[in-house]
């Protein structure tokens, strides 16, 4: 009989099992539990290939002794009565060729998914250099135990109290001494190419995950608040996410692991200095705004001087003309020619502000005044404006 056993975390409970008069608890594939650096490693699984292998040599002898009694024609006189040797001898041939069959596709083979590896172990402890990468239904030995990583995205959470998390919220010190609780959560992936020399030195993927990947981003995340001073560190918050990743890039490099992202969620100091944050942040605030309002300023003053000088340089070509020079400028790489109308000046002034330039200027006005909606004028087209009635509004 196959008996299936289940592995189950390790509590108090289970060592006082054995204290219970008259307990006994017989199974075919006995499971042990053995703790080695913090960790439960099952002693079954390491002999489940051995029980396989011994269930196919079984089926191999049932199967002989089941055809050598079924192609005897002999009979057996037991008790006075007559038995035959053939009906026995094919129910035991049947019974070794299931059971071989069974055993032979449990020991010999196993399906793997995709964003899983495994390492092929025999049961004298050898490990095989080439793990196996890819999905599908593969062959082994029954000696041979496959030991399965997940190398898909995985993640490791320091967030608020650690409740259903990987840990509860990092404390790390700044460069002014200040002591900050940072809520981190860290997206990796592991090379499947690298899971033997995972196994090698760490077994099993939750030892390495302990011993390894939880202890490096706790070491990180308290050494690179180390950089930054207390009003700074969470205004570079995404900087100081991208340094903790690059740091644990550097640390994994060879040890087949991909950091895909460092999420820095939250950075919370304590009450008092919170207060102090909050102050110097109003402060930065109201001098940002006090920056931006006279940069409007001197905006607003530059546009009004090339505003009086746009009208100046107009009233100076209206009353003594103006002159025409070309130019040549580089702009983005290129030469460029055009134009200037540049007013002419002193001696060279035309004196052009005649009466017929005055009297034009007159009738533009009278124009520009009556397009405006509620005005009435009356003129007799050489004077001033003799009434401006506005229209009466409903």
């Amino acid at each position: 009989m196959l008996t299936v056993v289940s592995v189950v975390p390790a509590s108090p409970a289970l060592d006082k099992l054995g204290d219970i008069p008259g307990l006994r608890t017989e199974v075919d594939c006995q499971l042990k539990l053995v703790r080695r650096s913090g960790s439960v490693v099952p002693i079954a699984e390491r002999r489940t290939p051995m029980f396989v292998t011994f269930l196919m040599v079984l089926a191999v002898i049932l199967i002989i002794v089941g055809a050598v009694l079924a192609l005897r024609r002999k009979s057996a006189t037991i008790d006075g009565e007559t038995f035959g040797t053939q009906l026995p001898g094919r129910i035991t041939l049947g019974v070794g060729v299931v059971m071989l069959i069974v055993m032979s596709y449990i020991g010999l083979t196993f399906s793997q998914d995709p964003g899983q590896a495994r390492v092929l172990r025999s049961f004298t402890g050898n490990v095989d250099p080439n793990p196996v990468t890819s999905s599908g239904m593969h062959f082994k030995a029954p000696w041979i135990t496959p030991i399965e990583y997940d190398v898909r995205n995985q993640v490791v959470s320091y967030v608020g109290d650690g409740k259903d998390q990987t840990g509860p919220a990092i404390t790390a010190q700044d460069q002014n001494g200040a002591t900050a609780t940072i809520d981190i959560v860290v997206r990796y992936s592991i090379d499947p190419t690298k899971v033997v020399d995972i196994y090698k030195g760490y077994q099993t993927q939750d030892n390495f995950v302990a011993r390894l990947i939880q202890n490096d981003v706790r070491s990180v995340v308290r050494d690179i608040p180390l950089k930054y001073t207390t009003t700074t560190f969470r205004l570079n918050r995404q900087q100081a996410a991208l340094e903790m990743q690059k740091a644990l890039s550097e640390r994994w490099k060879d040890q087949g692991i991909n950091v895909e992202a460092v999420d820095l969620r939250n950075i919370i100091y304590p009450e008092n200095i919170e207060k102090s944050l909050q102050a110097v942040q109003e402060a930065t605030n109201n001098a940002n705004k006090a920056l931006a309002d006279l940069q409007t300023a001197k905006v607003e003053a530059e546009k009004t001087r090339v505003e009086a000088q746009a009208q100046s340089d107009y009233d100076q070509i209206v009353r003594c003309g103006a002159k025409t020079i070309a130019y040549e400028e580089t702009i983005n790489g290129q030469k460029t020619t055009g134009t200037k109308v540049i007013p002419l000046l002193g001696d060279e002034c035309q004196n052009k502000l005649n009466e017929q330039v005055l009297t034009n200027k007159y009738i533009d006005a009278l124009k520009e005044l009556a397009s405006k909606p509620g005005n009435v004028i009356i003129t007799d087209g050489k004077t001033v404006p003799m009434v401006n009635i506005p229209a009466p509004t409903k």
